[in-house]
């Protein structure tokens, strides 16, 4: 698929509108949150339809396995992503607070 068709199906339907009041793109286009849709479901779909083969061909217990590994491996990712974000929130508090306490310092100044 050449870049130019991918973005020609990638427009966002949301843009500016036209003459009649419809998107920019909701002639033929597909927009950013339809593709987005369609890729999960792709994944999803590809999940369900490759699970029975691969468990088939791998064997009950190799099978088990794997999925007891993705599943520690997806839990620890969970607990760094909360993590991070706790402390991303922290950051963005002290900065709050030193932006807070530079105004009041600006404003002492300026009042003195």
């Amino acid at each position: 698929m050449s870049a130019a068709l991918g973005e020609h199906l990638l427009q966002d339907d949301m843009g500016e509108e036209d003459a009649e009041g419809q998107g920019a793109g909701s002639d033929d286009g597909l927009s950013t949150f339809s593709a987005v849709v369609m890729n999960v479901n792709m994944v999803i779909g590809a999940g369900v339809v490759g699970l029975p083969y691969a468990f088939y061909h791998a064997g009950a217990w190799l099978s088990i396995a794997a999925l007891l590994a993705a599943t520690l491996m997806a839990s620890a990712t969970m607990g760094y992503l909360v993590e991070v974000m706790a402390w991303c929130e922290l950051q963005l508090e002290d900065d709050e607070k030193i932006a807070a306490a530079a105004v009041t310092d600006e404003e002492e100044a300026e009042t003195a």
